[in-house]
């Protein structure tokens, strides 16, 4: 059901930054039509990595996330 979920409805009630931290496995995110929706939205692929990103390669996954909050943080 999660995957035929419709979240263009629940997009527009999301008032907080998103961030979202993928994988290369699979299709990349279509971070143009989130942010049709979400305008803030940001969509960030980490290369060479699969389904357990933040397990597979700690090393940079870290460094982005603490980025990512950081910036949240000081702009927020």
């Amino acid at each position: 059901a999660l995957l035929r979920m419709d979240y263009t409805a629940l997009l527009p009630e999301i008032h907080v930054p998103v961030v979202a931290i993928n994988s290369s496995l699979g299709a990349p995110v279509d971070e143009a039509r989130s942010k049709k929706s979400l305008p803030t939205f940001k969509a960030i692929t980490l290369e060479k990595t699969g389904h357990f990103l933040m397990m597979e390669a700690p090393d940079r996954f870290n460094p982005l996330l603490l980025q990512e909050i950081d910036t949240i943080a000081t702009h927020t």
